[in-house]
């Protein structure tokens, strides 16, 4: 988990250049990255305190769905919106793909 915070990290530099400098494209794309973004720092936030619950007291959470597993089910949700999103943006609207007009 803590390999996936920084590696999200990581990925949300150039992430936030390229949307920084992004010119061409259709209206929704901004749109459509700009919720990317906020989803994948929320993410980023959920998973980092299911990082401090789960290190506080791994013992103590007892039977059934604890907060940690439910901030890991509510993260994995959001990651699959989050890639369909950007899949919408490369794929449909073209954006990092060279050579199309």
């Amino acid at each position: 988990m803590v390999g996936g915070l920084v590696g999200a990290l990581c990925a949300a530099v150039p992430g936030f250049i390229d949307l920084l400098f992004y010119k061409g494209g259709a209206p929704p794309v901004r749109k459509i990255a700009l919720t990317q973004m906020a989803i994948n720092l929320t993410v980023v936030v959920l998973y980092a305190i299911n990082l401090w619950l789960r290190t506080r007291s791994p013992t103590s959470m007892g039977p059934g769905m604890s907060t940690p597993v439910l901030l890991s089910i509510a993260g994995v949700a959001l990651l699959s919106v989050s890639g369909w999103l950007g899949g919408q943006m490369v794929h449909v609207y073209g954006v990092g793909v060279e050579g199309r007009e």
